[in-house]
């Protein structure tokens, strides 16, 4: 028998029409690069007294499941993440199709069931109820762009022999976004001090709530506040970003991944503000400065972040 190996392992999602029940279609393959989805539930051990010094057997704790799933970014697969942490975009074109998902305007978020397929064994693990908290993602000119998915779920079932997925959908392509088509701007235009690495953070800060009966299970996710920071590492050449720090006023500021073809990624957050960093000076070579980065709402328009996604695939 052979045993189980991660290149031959498969990752299919749906999103639920009811919290925490598996649709029976309409599932997709997702790339995925790693994850640690599934279920924990420990044993609370024993703490009556008047059995001596042995402990009586244990008792089952509360169940926890959930994990995260590091997926590459990739311009048609990536979409399915990013409803599930926003909600569903607004759609508009023939092909390419601009998607665009509005950063915490969404009140209550679609959840999922994530199926995690191991045919050399055969066993199929099903997490359902799943819903999308948080977002990593991590952009320099070197490496390959990853984006990590933080997932809080309702439970994991029992292990099953054979996959529930049925015949899951192929995204029309997959096209991974370049480390190099990675751009950092500053009120729509490249920044003067250069940008040489910069990260981004989403959460939705899930709330989840377990009732009783409920046999240790959430019973719902509700999300709260969205924040939106990261940080960015500029080559030190003039003092318009400390300045910006310094007084304590807003800009616009855009992660985009555009390799000049139809697809395209950009995360445009609408008001920045950054506390004033130290400039150090580590030795002879060039000078650093690493700002961090909170986007709020924009008063005149109430929008936090806008993501938006070029692609083919028609919708989500």
């Amino acid at each position: 028998m052979a045993s189980q190996q991660g290149i031959n392992t498969k990752l299919y999602g749906a999103f639920e029409s009811a919290f925490g029940t598996a649709p029976a279609s309409g599932y997709m393959v997702l790339p995925f690069i790693s994850h640690t989805l599934g279920e924990e539930r420990p044993n609370e051990p024993d703490d009556t007294l008047g059995n001596g010094r042995r402990p009586r057997a244990p008792e089952k704790g509360t169940r926890d499941a959930g994990g995260n799933v590091i997926v590459p970014v990739e311009a048609e697969s990536i979409g399915f993440w990013l409803k599930a942490l926003f909600g569903a975009p607004t759609t508009t074109g023939t092909g390419p199709y601009t998607h665009v998902f509005a950063v915490g305007a969404a009140t209550s978020l679609p959840s999922m069931a994530l199926e995690t397929w191991m045919p050399q064994v055969p066993s199929a693990h099903v997490v359902v109820g799943a819903v999308a908290d948080t977002l990593a993602i991590e952009v320099s000119p070197t490496g390959r762009l990853q984006a990590t998915i933080g997932l809080i779920a309702k439970e994991e079932k029992d292990p099953a022999s054979s996959s529930g997925a049925g015949t899951p959908s192929e995204f029309t392509a997959y096209t991974r976004f370049p480390a190099a088509s990675a751009c950092l701007e500053r009120n729509g235009a490249a920044l003067t001090s250069k940008g040489e690495s910069a990260s981004l953070n989403a959460s939705n800060e899930l709330d989840p709530v377990r009732f009783l009966c409920g046999d240790g299970v959430v019973g719902e996710i509700l999300p709260q506040r969205s924040t939106v920071t990261g940080a960015a590492t500029l080559r030190f050449g003039d003092t318009t970003v400390l300045q910006q720090a310094i007084d304590m006023t807003a800009s616009t500021m855009t992660i985009k991944m555009d390799p000049g073809g139809t697809e395209s990624l950009t995360f445009l957050m609408h008001e920045v503000y950054l506390p004033r960093p130290k400039v150090e000076v580590p030795g002879p070579g060039g000078i650093q400065a690493n700002f961090d980065l909170a986007a709020v709402a924009d008063p005149s328009t109430g929008k936090q972040m806008t993501v938006t996604l070029v692609n083919n695939t028609a919708s989500y």
